[in-house]
């Protein structure tokens, strides 16, 4: 994604306009920053910043849906891996690791979206 890059603009306010921006920034659920950037701007002016932490915030009922998929594929993996490592199954050493490494691999996704988005596993 290119963003374009970013410059600091220092701006003094009083304790009153400060309480006021602060109340308007979280009552529309955006930081003081980006409130002001997207109210001080004209419209073609803006530019949406599309932070990992925002994509988060908008999305965590799809990524916490995409977490149990992921789990529930690692355990219907599971059996295969079993048979795999009871040899119940004529395949090369190859392919064995292939699949344990393809279920190690769900799993560590899995953890790691758990901990992005601050769940217990």
């Amino acid at each position: 994604m290119n963003t374009p890059q970013s410059k600091p603009f220092s701006v003094r306010l009083t304790q009153d306009e400060w309480d006021e921006l602060e109340s308007v920034s979280q009552q529309s659920n955006l930081s003081m920053g980006e409130y002001l950037r997207r109210n001080g701007l004209p419209n073609e002016k803006r530019h949406e910043r599309k932070t990992i932490a925002r994509v988060i915030k908008n999305n965590k009922k799809e990524l916490a849906q995409l977490i149990g998929q992921l789990g529930q594929v690692a355990n219907d993996l599971r059996p295969i891996n079993d048979a795999i490592q009871e040899r119940c199954f004529s395949i090369s050493d190859e392919k064995v690791f292939t699949m344990i490494q393809a279920a190690a691999d769900l799993r560590v996704i899995r953890n790691e979206a758990i901990k992005v988005l601050g769940l217990k596993a």
